[in-house]
């Protein structure tokens, strides 16, 4: 290792903040070593940042932060790092000590009777956000108390209990927008629960409870929302008005799912990619349980038959990757009904785009390194359940599962001193 290595740079910080009485900063490696040992997650973690520009020896503090278990900050700080780095031996280490290898069921949130669990992450990965039936809650994710919990108005309609089907978030992590079997969309605030707008979505009326998912743009400009009546309404928010107006082509059965890519650029409706101003691009020509856009937005992946996972480009639709899932992936239930069909059914990547997370209809949840193909661990909690909602949070440090009446957080185990 040569001395400049250790030689203070411009964006070292002064050990704990502030300068000691000699007047002298705590830099160079000596410095960096220190503040990762400090205690102090914002210090270990602005430390992380800066530890590779010391070659070899900085990436040895980090591998080593990568390995302990005192601070979850620090090790998701040095995981992240490790993964831009290129060399084998490096590989290696994060494949082995992977921090979703470490996962550990933290909270379970009671949810509502009725089967299904509408849940979102707040952007900033503090908060989880569920709603069903009538009944909106928001939970801190790092105490697992209930921050909110806000029972919606005019629960009852003409046509029996109104209830929700589909959530998203708003990027300012204010507010959120919620889908009615009544046809509106309620914009609801996140700290009060109080109801902001009602917008009532137009459909040919051919089902009481039309509605069946929901998506916004990143410039929250516009919002995708899918009908039983085989179309998707694009709501403009710029104008706040109640009024809808079809963009994309009339699709041959029910919208089960609309996705809008990062960038805002692509939208899936069920199977079939379309731009965002509304040309149908292409149709998957392999049938999937679900499909997703990866986390860079430039690949489509689906849950397809016999638990295979498949991964498409989306400029060319080529396969790219496949994972086809072990026998073992996946368990029969002791009576499960004839008709019962085992294999994975739904999957989420985790934000680095590094790890896939499927779910069973046993009520498994199996991690897996996406670019080895390796299954990393298994989490069991929710006991042969059908889950419903798979998401991992924006930082990736949380993944969320609901099934029947509960919601289920995994994660590494908060520590004192984050």
């Amino acid at each position: 290792m040569t001395d400049h290595f250790s030689q203070p740079k411009q964006n070292d910080a002064v050990l704990g903040g502030q300068v000691p009485p000699t007047g002298v900063v705590l830099g160079g490696l000596e410095g960096i070593k220190q503040r990762l040992s400090s205690g102090v997650w914002e210090q270990q973690i602005a430390a992380a940042a800066n530890a590779s520009q010391y070659g070899e020896a900085g990436l040895n503090l980090l591998l080593q932060a990568l390995i302990q278990k005192e601070s979850r900050q620090l090790r998701w700080a040095a995981y992240g790092e490790l993964l831009q780095r290129t060399e084998p031996a490096i590989a290696d280490a994060v494949s082995q000590y992977n921090p979703y290898r470490s996962f550990q069921h933290l909270f379970t949130f009671d949810g509502s009777t009725f089967g299904y669990q509408n849940i979102a992450f707040t952007p900033d990965s503090q908060q989880l956000v569920s709603h069903n039936a009538d009944t909106l809650n928001v939970w801190d994710l790092n105490t697992g108390k209930l921050l909110l919990s806000s029972q919606g108005e005019g629960e009852r309609g003409i046509h029996g209990f109104i209830f929700c089907r589909a959530i998203a978030i708003s990027p300012d992590g204010q507010t959120c927008y919620l889908a009615y079997s009544d046809n509106q969309i309620r914009i609801k605030h996140l700290i009060t629960g109080q109801t902001i707008e009602t917008l009532q979505v137009e459909t040919l009326g051919r089902y009481e409870a039309s509605l069946t998912s929901i998506a916004i743009s990143p410039d929250e400009q516009t919002l995708l929302v899918g009908t039983k009546d085989d179309r998707v309404k694009a709501l403009d928010l710029k104008e706040k008005r109640s009024r809808s107006f079809d963009r994309f082509e009339r699709m041959p059965h029910s919208i089960e799912a609309v996705k809008v890519s990062p960038d805002g650029q692509w939208v899936l409706i069920n199977d079939t990619l379309f731009s965002a101003a509304g040309e149908r691009i292409r149709k998957q020509d392999i049938f999937c349980h679900a499909v997703y856009f990866s986390p860079d937005g430039k690949t489509i992946a689906g849950v397809g038959t016999k638990s295979i996972v498949y991964q498409w480009s989306l400029q060319t639709g080529d396969v790219l990757n496949t994972i086809e899932l072990p026998a073992n992936a996946y368990i029969r239930p002791v009576g499960a009904r004839n008709d019962y069909i085992p294999g994975a059914r739904s999957a989420a990547f985790s934000p680095d785009g590094q790890t896939l997370a499927t779910t069973y209809h046993s009520g498994q949840i199996k991690l897996w390194n996406w670019q080895t193909r390796n299954l990393l661990h298994s989490l069991e909690g929710h006991g042969l359940v059908y889950i419903t909602s798979t998401v991992f949070s924006p930082n990736g440090q949380f993944l969320a599962t609901g099934a029947n009446d509960t919601i289920q957080v995994w994660g590494l185990p908060s520590e004192a001193n984050d």
